[in-house]
Parts: structure tokens; sequence; C-alpha cells
């Protein structure tokens, strides 16, 4: 094992052998000698010279014959020549490799390897620049590497009978040390390898370093040491499972390694563990530095993940189909992976389009676009989101032939995006925007083809006569590749152009043919996951004002030799004494989350699926000059998904938030996004699209827990001319997919909604529309225990404080729920009396009530809160880490706070709700009404659109509010 205190034996043999010759020979000019040995191979030698050549070789065991004294002449070459010339020296490479297996009661593997190396190499200013060394053309720089690291790997499984255990761990250590001289280009290579490694360093030892570092003190006209670096990288994974049941898998190989059929029947508990820690310290003296010390940067990252999964399975399916697409795709055109890559780019022109048409109108026509779509009268980010989605698939789908006319094409796509979004291009302004836009898509297909053409001849020239064998493939695409032989550049490119315009729809016929065959699923599957991902990097910088100091040579070799305890005691001592300085001590860190819940019921072609998901991700940055960067997101997603009759549905909502925004403007610091989607692959009925749009129109207040109507969503007067207009559509059989989509127009104003609303009052509010849109039932019975909680403590508090009282004091336990409510003189004798079973009927949907209603208070409260918090902390005055770890604390905590928060209404009716009731779930449109009531019920703010499409994803949408 390799390690810093031999670092520096790994010399390389030839400047030994250099080294050798000045040594042997003091008193002889060495380049006069080398140049003796030059003349040698042309010209007798003198007896003298014959004399000290046979006396060199023999001190260095080699016999003076003709072909040995040759290599020795190619090495004089070598190291004669200019250091510029010089590449590659590999000098000695260590590998060393072993493995055991033990059987018995279980399998246990264990696995040790270890490897080391070092080597020279020469870089000039470009490559220099990569490791940020900053040098003249005229130089060069020679990097000196030695690396060595060792892994060890373990595993073990034990059965019996059903059940099983297993355990794995993998461990591995990594240290590279780079010295980086730098010298004239055209310094003779011997002379630099004399130079740089005539005396050994001792690279722990401050005061060596320092002198060693001192011919390249400014940088310039530097001929010597230029800088250190060291690096470790280490390892830990832990991996340990039990599991019940019996499961069977295969894997497919080849271009089908995506592959995967299993059936299953087993029940699991898997726990991971995995931590990655990095060193890097560069040493060097840069400009600015104190010329009598020295500057230590020092990166150090740590990166620990965990996950916890408990899964029960009774499955059978094949997965990863999607996957082997492109692959099946390369063999059916004869394995041509490159021409395949050179297709997919080729034919898919608006990736190019795109961003410079957007860029260049969006002032001229994307506002006006959008107004006759939506009524706005300004565009927003969500409403050109949609837009510039459907605009590119159309680009994509109908402009992808390069040989057609650019006008053509911009006619093709701006008809299409029309009729996508029922507009009448007869009507004079609609034709003014169209006009506008096709100019624009005109200009740019001429570029873009122009580009293509270009593209295409590069392609042809690289082939060098081989144009035939390259393009082969393409006969599946109807060109006749063997006739283009000897044919001008120019054909073959329009050739090349055609196979282009049929690529997509090869393709196409491609991944059907592979879904159909991917419906294989049977079973039963209920998971829970969980994980979290924690990252930090902090970046130091140290000047070593006084290296003769001892406190500065001590903090310097716990540096260097890894004593992080140590280091951080002598590193504020130092400081205090005024030997070091540290302009920089920054901290990054991003922790993640990740939480999911899913359950999967496949039978015979029917399956039933449903997954909640609540993510969390913090980025946070911090420094000794007290700024602050910080950015979180909190997502919550679920989706239920009907795949007999091909339906899903799916709810998301997405909370972000950044400091940076804060600092110019606070009502910008966060943003919400909320979008459901319910989409049918064999098109809702009339009947179901009706109670649908009809769940968003909302019933008179009955409870009246506040005095404020609930406002429909959609209107109700509307929704018939809707539904015969969706009849109407139906009738058209090239539709098969119709997609209901619900979502927030304006997230700036959501944001500002939520800061100035009461907490209190959303609460109540939150109460009231899940007890108006909730199962009567429930609802009376949740009312009930609210009223026996008033009457039994104070009957002047409301229903909304009864209950959120209630659950703040006892958590809505049972026992302790029924131990104040049988106070009540109205209800009590009867709670005191009723089973355990039919008690739990009126905590139970009060719980629920009181957890939403709590949920939408917390959310309020975090974002109107957390500002406040974090200028709080930041007036401490506290240094880097410790202001890391309380920001990290508070901001982790609220990230899970509002991912419960938002995963508390982020809810998709079930099938069998579906056909109970059908529409859109209560909870859901609950949390709407809310929002909707807050705001003031503005016109626009909650968006509801209707999409028809076909097989090819041709579509018209239809903007219901």
């Amino acid at each position: 094992m390799l390690t810093l205190s031999n670092i520096n034996q790994a010399t390389p043999a030839y400047s030994l052998l250099l080294d050798a010759l000045h040594k042997k020979f003091p008193d002889y000019d060495l380049e006069g000698l080398i140049e003796t040995i030059k003349g040698f191979m042309n010209n007798e030698l003198t007896q003298k010279e014959k004399k000290i050549i046979s006396t060199l070789l023999d001190s260095l065991g080699i016999k003076a014959e003709a072909d040995e004294l040759k290599k020795i002449y190619g090495h004089w070459q070598t190291f004669t020549a200019p250091i510029s010339a010089f590449t590659e020296l590999k000098e000695w490479s260590v590998d060393w490799d072993t493995s055991k297996a033990i059987s018995g009661s279980g399998d246990v593997n264990l696995k040790l390897s270890a490897a080391a190396d070092t080597r020279i190499q020469v870089w000039n200013k470009q490559a220099a620049s990569t490791e940020l060394l900053d040098i003249p053309e005229s130089d060069v720089i020679v990097n000196h590497e030695v690396t060595a690291g060792y892994t060890a790997t373990g595993s073990a499984a034990f059965s019996s009978g059903y059940a099983t255990a297993s355990i794995g761990i993998d461990h591995a250590r990594e240290i590279e040390f780079d010295r980086f001289f730098q010298y004239p280009a055209d310094k003779p290579t011997y002379s630099v390898l004399l130079d740089a490694f005539d005396d050994a360093l001792l690279v722990w030892d401050l005061k060596q370093v320092n002198k060693a570092l001192a011919p390249c003190a400014n940088g310039s006209h530097c001929q010597g040491l230029r800088q250190l670096s060291l690096r470790t990288h280490g390892k830990f994974a832990f991996n340990g499972a039990l599991g019940f049941g019996h499961a069977w898998s295969k894997t497919g190989d080849g271009h089908f390694a995506d592959v995967s059929a299993g059936l299953n029947l087993t029940a699991g508990l898997s726990k991971t563990f995995e931590h990655t820690g990095n060193i890097h310290i560069e040493i060097s003296k840069p400009s600015g530095v104190n010329p009598a010390g020295i500057r230590a940067t020092v990166k150090l990252t740590d990166t620990t993940t965990e996950s916890l999964s408990l899964k029960i399975n009774a499955n059978a399916e094949v997965k990863g189909l999607d996957q082997v697409a492109r692959k099946y795709i390369v063999p059916l055109l004869g394995d041509a992976d490159e021409l395949v890559a050179k297709l997919e780019e080729w034919s898919s022109p608006a990736d190019k389009l795109m961003q410079e048409v957007t860029d260049e109108v969006q002032a001229q026509w994307y506002g006006e676009l959008v107004k006759l779509v939506f009524g706005e009268s300004s565009s927003n980010q969500v409403y050109n989101q949609l837009v510039s989605t459907e605009l590119k698939k159309i680009i994509d789908r109908y402009a992808q032939d390069p040989k057609a006319d650019s006008r053509v094409l911009a006619n093709r796509v701006t008809s299409k995006l029309a009729e996508t979004f029922e507009l009448d291009i007869s009507d004079a302004s609609i034709a003014s925007i169209a006009n506008t836009l096709t100019t624009e898509l005109t200009a740019q297909f001429d570029s873009w083809k122009s580009k293509l053409d270009a593209e295409i001849d590069q392609f042809i020239s690289q082939q060098q006569g081989k144009i035939t064998d390259a393009l082969a493939p393409l006969e599946r695409l109807g060109v006749n590749v063997k006739a283009l032989a000897g044919q001008t550049d120019a054909a073959i490119n329009d050739r090349v152009q055609y196979a282009i315009s049929q690529y997509q729809e090869f393709k196409e016929t491609v991944l059907k043919a592979l879904e159909k065959s991917a419906n294989i699923q049977v079973g039963l599957a209920l998971a829970f996951e969980q994980s979290s991902t924690t990252f930090n990097q902090n970046a130091l910088i140290i000047d070593f004002i006084d290296s003769q100091h001892p406190l500065s040579n001590s903090l310097y070799s716990a540096l260097i030799l890894g004593k992080n305890k140590q280091f951080a005691l002598l590193l504020d001592e130092a400081q205090q004494e005024g030997v070091i300085s540290v302009p920089q001590d920054s901290i990054n860190a991003r922790y993640s989350t990740a939480r999911s819940l899913s359950f999967n019921l496949d039978f015979a072609g029917i399956s039933l699926s449903y997954v909640k998901n609540i993510n969390t991700q913090l980025d946070l940055a911090v420094d000794n000059l007290g700024n602050i960067k910080l950015k979180g997101k909190v997502e919550a997603n679920s989706t239920f998904s009907n795949f007999f009759n091909k339906e899903t549905r799916q709810a998301s909502m997405a909370l972000s938030y950044d400091l940076a925004n804060a600092s110019i403007d606070k009502e910008q610091f966060a943003s919400f996004a909320f979008h459901y989607s319910n989409i049918d692959r064999k098109k809702h009925s009339k009947g179901e699209m009706e109670k649908l749009l009809r769940s968003l129109t909302l019933p008179d207040s009955d409870i009246n827990i506040v005095s404020e109507p609930m406002a429909d969503i959609v209107d109700a007067d509307d929704i018939r001319s809707h539904l015969d207009w969706y009849q109407s559509q139906l009738s058209t059989s090239k539709f098969t997919t119709s997609t209901l989509d619900v979502f927030v127009g304006d997230s700036k104003l959501l944001i500002e909604v939520l800061n100035q609303a009461v907490p209190k009052y959303a609460f109540t509010l939150a109460m009231d529309r899940v007890l108006e849109l909730g199962n009567s039932t429930e609802t009376k019975n949740a009312l009930t225990l609210a009223h026996a909680y008033r009457d039994a403590v104070d009957r002047s508090m409301s229903l909304a404080e009864s209950l959120n009282q209630l659950g703040d004091e006892t958590g809505m336990d049972n026992r302790d729920v029924r131990r104040i409510v049988k106070k009540s003189k109205r209800y009590g004798r009867d709670f005191d009396r009723a089973t355990d079973k039919a008690f739990d009927k009126y905590v139970k949907p009060a719980k629920r009530l009181y957890l939403k209603a709590n949920a939408m208070e917390e959310l309020i409260v975090i974002l109107q809160q957390v500002l406040g918090r974090i200028d709080q902390i930041k007036s401490y005055g506290l240094p880097p880490s410790e202001l890391e770890e309380q920001l990290s604390q508070l901001l982790q905590d609220v990230n899970e706070r509002l991912g419960d928060s938002l995963g508390a209404w982020t809810e998709v009716n079930g099938v069998f709700m579906d056909w109970l009731n059908g529409g859109i779930d209560k909870s859901l449109v609950a949390f709407l009404s809310i929002l909707f009531s807050l705001a003031g019920t503005p016109k626009g703010f909650i968006r509801v659109t209707l999409t028809l499409s076909d097989a090819n994803d041709n579509k018209v949408i239809r903007v219901i509010s």
C-alpha cells in the first residue's frame, strides 16, 4: 500500500540514470558526455571515451553490446529533446486482486484488490488550464502523478425455507498525489528531470514545501515546482435485506438487456446506506500572498444516502421494453449506432428552431396568441409553456422533411397550431398573428435546412470513400444505397435528406409494436419507499503568513496527513496567533428526501395502480463574509391509473422558494404550481365528462361555518355547450384520447394570496369546504364531535375553534377525546356508553378534517414566517459551519412540514370512488375552492382545459374556464 511517506521514492528511473551519470563523473561535462554517446553511433571513440562509457555501463549492470547501446541511444534522443516533445512516461504499475468464496449454510463472498501507479505527463497552456494553472504559451507544465488505492467488498446470503436474508458491504479508498512543475517548453528533457527530481520532497514539511515553491512565487518566469495537489476518495456502502416468499426472474441479453420478466411472491424489508468522502488540497504560492508564506486551498466533500423499502409483491410482469426502443431500431438498421444518433438529431428540428422562434417573436405574437386562447391580456410562463409545448410537437411531427419548401412547412405548422386551439384563421386578427408566425418560421426553416446541408456534407466527407458502407442501413428507409456509388456529394446528400423524412415514421412503427408486447402483467404489489441524501462541501483557503512558526508547521502537517480533529483545533489557535489568515470559508449543502407509497393490481390485462410521492430538496450556501444563498423545492404527486379503461388521474403540487428572489422582492420568495389531469385513452364518455365538469360547480352552502359561499370553478350555465361540443368531437373517429386539465394560471398571484391570508381563517375555511363537500354521514359525525367538545369546554367558541382546540389538545387520540367529550351534557352519556368501534366513527372523520384544515393553516404560516426566521438566524453572527447547521435544521424541518401539508391535499379518486360518484376527488376540489375563495374568486385564477388527441398526438384544445 503506497502512502505519503514513500510517494517521493517513486522518482522515475530515467532521472536516476541521468543522476548516476552526473554523480559518477562529476568532473565530466554532462552535455558533452551525451554528445559523445551520440557521436559513438556514427564514429569511432577514443580509448578514453570507450573507458568512460564501459565503466558507466558496468556500474549500471548493462552489457556494452551494440543492441544495448542502440537502446540507450534511443533513450538519449528522447531525453535530449525539448520537454515540450515529451508525451507520457508510465514508470510502474501494480495491480493485485483476490477473491474468496465460502459455502455452507449460506454463501459468503470476500474480494480484496489494490492498485498503484506513477506517471509523468507534459501539458501545454490549454491542458494546464484544466487544473486552473495559467502559464505563458512558451512554457509547459510537467505533472508527476502518483496514485494508489484499495477496495474491499463482501456479501453474505442465507436462506431457510421461504425466508431469506442478505448483507453486502463495499469499502474503497484512493489517494492521488500530483506535483506540477513549470519550465520553458524548449528546455531539454534531461535537464528538467534532473532539476525536478534531484531532491526528495517531504510534502508534510511546511518549511521544505515553502522553499521548493519559492522559484514560482509569482507564476511568471517560473522554473521549478509550481503547485502540489493531494486528492483522496473514500467510500463505504452497506445494504441489508430480509425477505419471505419466492421469486423467479429472467433478464434479457444483447440488445434486450434492459428487458426483465419476473414472477414474485415476496414480502421484504431492505435498508441501504452509502457514504462517500473526498478531500482535495492544493498548495501554491500565488501572487498577492505574503512572499514568506504559502496558500492551501482545501475542499472537503461528503455525501450520505440512506434508503428504506418495504414491499409486498405477488406480481408477474415484463418491464423495460420502452428502454429498448432505440436499441431495437439500431439492429434493424444494421447496428448503425452512429447513424441512428445522427438521424435522431436531424429528424427533430424543433429543438434547434424553438429557442430562436420564441425569443425573437415572443413580443410580436406570443402575447396576442395567449390572449386569443385564454382571454388574457398578457402572457405568462404557464400559458407560454402550454403554447410552446404544442408548437414543438407540431414542428417535429409535421415539419421534419428537409426537402420540402420552407414556406410550405411554416404554413403547415401554423395551420396545425390554429387547429389545435380551435382558432379560425379566416378571422382578420388571427390571420395577422398567423402571418407573423409563418414568416418567422419560414426564415428559421431556411436556416435549419442550410445548417443541415452542411452537417450532412461533413458526415459524407468523413467517410473517406466508404459512403455506401456507412449508409447501407438506409436501405430499410427506402434508399437505394448501392446506386449512390460514384455519385456526387449533392446526390448523396439528397438521398440522406429523404431518409431523414422517413425515419420518424419508421421509429413510431417500432415503438407501437413494442408497446403491444409490453402488456403482460398479472399480480399485486404494495410498496413503501423512503430515501434521503445529504451532500456537504466545505471550501477553505488558508494563507500561511509565517511558515517558520511551529504552530503553522503543525497545522500544515495535520492538514496534509488527514488528522482532522487536530487540524480543527489548531486552525482556531493559529488564527488567533496571527500566523495564518482564512480569506475564504464557505459551505455548500444539499438535502433531499423522497417518500413513495404505491399500490398495483394487474390481472389479465386489467391494471389498477395508485402512487403517492412527496419529495423535497434544499440547496444552501454560506460563507465567512455573511453571504447566504438558498433554494428549496417541495413536491407532492398522487396518481391513479386504470389500464382496463386506460384512465389516469394525476394531481401534483410544487412549491419552490429562493432567497435570491426575496432579496429583490419579498413577494417573489416562492412560487406555487398546481395541476390536476384526468386522462382516458379510450375517451371519456359524455356522461363521464359531465360528472367531471359538474364536480367543479360547487353546491350552495349548507354547513355555513363561514358565511362566504362557494364559488363555481366552472360556470354551470356553460357546461351544456361544452358537452355539446365534446359530443360532436366524439363522433370524429380519429380521436383516441381525452384529457381534462385543471391548473392555477398565475402562480405569482397564488403566492401573494397565501402571504396575505389569515392562517386561522384559512383553517376555518378549509374545515367548511371539506364538510360541505364531504360524505353526509361523516360530516354529521365530525360536527357532532365538535359540538360535544364545545359543550364540554366552552359554549362560546365556534365549531372551527372547537375542532382546532380538540385536535391541538388531544392529537385526536380516541381515549383522550372520549375523556373530554363525555363531560358534554348533551352527548356525554351516549359517548361514554359507545363501543370503541362505534366511537371511532366519530373520531375518524373529525381527525381527517382537523389534519386537512391544519395542513392548510400550516402551509400559510410557514410561507409567512420562514423569511423572518432566516433573517433572525443571520443576525446571530455565527461562523459558516454553525450558520449552515442552524439554517439547514430550520429549512429541512420547513420542507418536511410543507411536504406533509401539500400531501394532505393531493388526492385523486380511485376506480371504486369513480363507480360510486365520478368526478374529481372531493378533497382536491375543496382545496381548489379554498384557494379560489382566499384569492377573491377572480376570473381566470383557476383554469380548466379539455383536450382531444389522436394516435399521432394531433390535438384539439378547448378552454373551459
